[in-house]
């Protein structure tokens, strides 16, 4: 806008000057449809900054500032005052205009700048949750490959309490061999309490065996006993028959 203002004081052909005041008209309409939408969104407060408060009351001053200059500018070149206008122009409206661009050029970087934290926020948030992915995805690789083997050393233990339960049904089993507790799970404590079971039935089945044994002595003193009545009473009768005899 600042250059067709300069084009319009410059030009000198009426027709001319109409052509960029028109110009001049259409450009203001696009800033204030821009500026309503800048308002919208800070007027819903969504995460407004100070900062921003200030720079948006910066670019509103500058425009309050310049804009009476425009329309006394305008006013001036129509009224062929047009030394009048180019000194207004090139003293006062000039560097109103640059202080303009500077504020609104410092708010685009701002916005900019607030655009750039936010995407390095997003990425970084973005690289933390890859990384928490791969951990929960190698935590579930590692369960899925610990639960197999927690089964089937399960299934073991259990086929080999099987087989020393037939072994001990039959007669034929070892009441020495203990099962190997390797948990404190609901298996491990099934292993113990088969070992206290057989530590049990080994000590009864020692017990019954020692008083076997005492037993079997004790027949064999009492077989030793009779024999020895049987000899003596033999040896009585031999004498009584020559006796009588």
């Amino acid at each position: 806008r600042s250059i067709r203002i300069r084009d319009f004081v410059l030009l000198t052909g009426s027709g001319e000057q109409e052509a960029v005041l028109t110009e001049i008209r259409t450009l203001e309409d696009f800033y204030t449809q821009s500026e309503e939408a800048i308002n919208a969104i800070f007027a819903a407060n969504i995460n407004n900054t100070q900062k921003e408060t200030e720079l948006l009351a910066d670019i509103k001053k500058s425009k309050t500032e310049t804009m009476p200059m425009i329309q006394q500018i305008i006013s001036l070149e129509k009224n062929n005052a047009h030394a009048e206008a180019e000194q207004l122009l090139l003293m006062q409206a000039r560097p109103a205009f640059q202080l303009w661009l500077d504020r609104i050029n410092a708010f685009i970087d701002y916005k900019e700048q607030q655009n750039k934290t936010l995407t390095d926020n997003t990425r970084s948030l973005a690289q933390r949750f890859r990384l928490l992915m791969i951990i929960v995805c190698s935590a579930a690789v590692v369960i899925a490959c610990i639960i197999p083997l927690w089964v089937l050393k399960s299934v073991m233990l259990l086929k080999e309490l099987a087989l020393k339960l037939t072994d001990i049904s039959t007669g034929d089993g070892d009441l020495t061999s203990r099962l190997t507790v390797r948990s404190r799970d609901e298996i491990g404590k099934v292993a113990a309490s088969f070992n206290g079971f057989v530590d049990t039935l080994h000590t009864i089945m020692k017990t019954v065996r020692e008083s076997v044994e005492g037993l079997s002595h004790s027949s064999e003193g009492l077989a030793e006993s009779v024999s020895a009545t049987q000899s003596a009473l033999r040896n009585i009768n031999a004498d009584v028959n020559r006796v009588i005899g």
